[in-house]
């Protein structure tokens, strides 16, 4: 139903990482919705890789593949750009 109260949801996996340019501004009005950036609170250890949590999401987990971790040089308080295709998104109705 238009207009109902739903949820997106996507494999940690699926989102695709890269460092925020220093001249992309904090928020950017023509960032689609299934793009957003943060500031790395915590990382810890996921099959294969590194899982990350945002600042600004902690209620999300990104996992990126251990040499992706390395060439983004994941630290606390780095700026990342994530982004999600959407056909790795499902939509579900709200409980």
């Amino acid at each position: 139903l238009a207009g109902a109260a739903a949820t997106a949801v996507f494999s940690p996996g699926s989102v695709h990482v890269t460092p925020v340019e220093r001249d992309e501004g904090e928020a950017s009005v023509d960032r689609p919705p299934n793009h957003w950036a943060g500031t790395v609170a915590l990382l810890s250890p996921a099959p294969g890789g590194v899982r990350i949590v945002t600042t600004e999401h902690p209620d999300l987990a990104v996992d990126v593949p251990s040499a992706a971790a390395v060439s983004l040089d994941l630290a606390p308080g780095a700026r990342l750009a994530f982004a999600v295709t959407e056909s790795d998104v499902s939509v579900r109705a709200a409980a």
